[in-house]
């Protein structure tokens, strides 16, 4: 970034929007795949209302006389669901041996390229947060939270028609041997009242797919069955079949507490969908109604920079905070399966 900046600007928000469009253009942020399915969308409330209808299929209509007006049909498969909105905040100080070097310097320079990487980190933060709980929708069809003491449940009610749970016995987990996933999937395929148009899976399901013995004999033979099975090679046969598209899910967070990595998908988990699913609502927070020179970027998360000089919490602080709650709008066409132990 441009060295000639003050730290007046990044109290006063005039370089946080521009650097945030920076990072997007020059493709330094990771665009997560889930963003896609489950889109920005921008509210000015914290209540929101979505409708469910119950039928993937219309009731028909009925030949009738020309005076006649048909059958009658009720509004009983419509369903209203209303949630709210809730927050997320994550927050980075700026403070110690770096801020009193500034205080006797006076040189606004010492803190830019510190002030960037923050914005970046809590930006960071949200977006991942938000990813996290799009990907517990996707793979649960349910919002369960129960962290910082805060407590809430969502439950989109994907149909049970469409949840598989793999037992090992009568169906085997994809890393027996002996299991049959392309079998599996036909099965499913004519089962869904939808057609699916893309997989989601996990690293460790990808890697029993390519070693499955029953699957290198589809589309090798017996003869090369032992062959080497290449991704590309796979996803050719699935489309040649007529199933939907892999993709590997793989992104993980870093836990603040712990500074291990945490995976975001399930080893277990295998999702067919269709088109959008839903929408990831954000809407206005408390630090933009009252806060000064709040900088609210394009995905609807908020960033300040703001001084303290309190005795105990003297410093610079970036924060960035978001009222959200993704939605399961196309439940219908959602299918989950659990395929290992």
């Amino acid at each position: 970034m441009a060295v000639n900046y003050s730290l007046e600007d990044f109290l006063k928000g005039r370089v946080t929007q521009y650097y945030i469009e920076k990072l997007t253009s020059s493709n330094a942020l990771t665009p997560y795949m889930l963003e896609d399915l489950f889109p920005y969308n921008k509210v000015d409330n914290l209540e929101f209302e979505t409708i469910f209808s119950k039928e993937n299929y219309p009731v028909s209509a009925t030949f009738t006389g020309f005076d006649g007006s048909g059958k009658f049909i009720g509004r009983d498969s419509l369903k209203k669901f209303v949630d709210v909105l809730r927050p997320i905040k994550i927050t980075r100080p700026l403070n110690g041996e770096l801020l009193v070097l500034w205080k006797n310097t006076k040189a606004d320079q010492l803190l830019v390229n510190p002030l960037f990487d923050d914005i970046k980190a809590v930006y960071d933060g949200v977006r991942i947060r938000t990813e996290r709980m799009r990907a517990e929708v996707i793979q649960t069809g349910k919002i369960e939270t129960n962290e910082n003491g805060i407590k809430f449940s969502v439950d989109y009610e994907v149909p049970e028609s469409h949840k598989v749970v793999h037992d090992g016995s009568v169906n085997k987990y994809w890393s027996d041997p002996e299991s049959n996933p392309l079998d599996d999937m036909n099965k499913w395929l004519n089962d869904l009242t939808f057609t699916p148009e893309y997989a989601i899976i996990s690293p460790a399901l990808k890697r029993y797919l390519l070693t499955n013995i029953n699957v290198k004999m589809a589309i090798y033979g017996n003869d090369r069955k032992n062959q080497i099975l290449s991704w590309l090679e796979f996803q050719n046969y699935l489309t040649i079949k007529g199933l939907p598209p892999m993709f590997v899910y793989n992104y993980k967070y870093r836990d603040v507490d712990s500074g291990s990595e945490v995976k975001i998908w399930s080893d277990k988990k295998f999702i067919w969908g269709a088109g959008n699913l839903g929408f990831t609502h954000m809407g206005p927070t408390v630090e933009e109604v009252l806060g000064e020179n709040v900088v609210r970027v394009d995905n609807g998360t908020c960033i300040t920079i703001y001084k303290e000089s309190g005795i105990k919490s003297a410093g610079i602080y970036t924060t960035a905070s978001a009222t959200s709650l993704a939605t399961l709008n196309a439940k219908d066409k959602l299918f989950i399966a659990d395929l290992l132990a």
